[in-house]
């Protein structure tokens, strides 16, 4: 049984342009979904990106771009994003009820930070607003309760291995494993697939790891397509020394002193599972009771 804390949203920056500040500005999409913007003379305070929960779709031709908050919950939002000046940017949450009227406003000031979702919001936008950067790099931005984002990192014995677990994607949200998955790694990381990709824009994660903990104590984890692919790039981040840790398939173009260990290479699973048109939205968290752990 999953408990409510189960799911980690992820926001990107897509090209809707009706979306982003245009004039005079220097949009960049990169083949990974980041985006560079540019636009060294737009004033402070301007909307740089909005995002909505509730559209029409029949008038915009487009889906929500937002998950639904609960009323009343807490939230952690963690923007993974670099600007010049640092700090040049901020985000800015409005909240309307069920007549469209406003509900509430939220100003999140750092990288990580949290917020209430009032309990008469029905809908709600997201901005990215201005506060004197002319340069930003946006990865994307993370949404999790906040309940559910204290489990992210627990460290009981910074002596022992250190579990990074990188998790696997089911469309633009990510499902936390089960505490009885979790109970099994004493020391852990969770990360996001696109976590793990953009953790050199945001340290909000390692900041709160041991600063002298050793590569040959850290084990990295993927345990589907994409997941293993991020936690090759992530192990490489570390360098020698390090495991990784791949579920089905082995990951080339490692560097030397890095061992990729290969876990339950069942062919059968892999043709059912990860070809089937179902294997995007499948929660695949059962192939870490599966891992050997020392």
């Amino acid at each position: 049984m999953k408990t409510d804390n189960s799911v980690i949203y992820s926001i990107r920056w897509d090209n809707l342009a009706k979306d982003t500040y245009l004039y005079g500005s220097d949009v960049a999409f990169n083949p990974d979904g980041s985006v560079k913007f540019k636009n060294p003379l737009m004033p402070p305070g301007q909307i740089i990106r909005k995002w909505q929960s509730d559209v029409n779709y029949q008038a915009t031709r487009h889906e929500p771009q937002l998950p639904v908050l609960e009323e009343g919950e807490l939230y952690e939002v963690r923007i993974y994003a670099g600007c010049k000046p640092e700090g040049g940017v901020k985000l800015r949450l409005r909240f309307f009820d069920r007549q469209g009227e406003a509900a509430g406003t939220a100003i999140i000031h750092d990288m990580v930070d949290e917020f209430s979702c009032p309990m008469v919001a029905s809908s709600y936008e997201l901005e990215l607003i201005n506060a004197g950067a002319g340069e930003i790099f946006f990865h994307h931005i993370e949404i999790q309760k906040k309940s559910g984002a204290d489990m992210n990192v627990r460290i009981i014995n910074p002596n022992t291995t250190l579990y990074v677990l990188i998790l696997e994607t089911t469309g633009s949200s990510y499902i936390f494993p089960e505490d009885r998955i979790l109970n099994r790694f004493r020391n852990r990381v969770i990360l996001t697939c696109e976590g793990a990709d953009a953790i050199e824009l945001n340290s909000c994660v390692t900041d709160r790891l041991p600063h002298n903990i050793e590569p040959r104590h850290i084990v990295v984890v993927g345990y589907g397509k994409r997941s293993n692919e991020s936690a090759a790039r992530y192990a490489k981040g570390i360098g020698s020394g390090v495991k990784l840790c791949t579920y089905g398939c082995a990951v080339k173009g490692l560097k030397a002193g890095i061992e990729n260990i290969v876990y339950d290479e069942n062919a059968n699973e892999k043709k059912v599972v990860e070809n089937s048109l179902m294997d995007p939205i499948c929660d695949k968290t059962n192939r870490l009771m599966k891992l050997r752990l020392k």
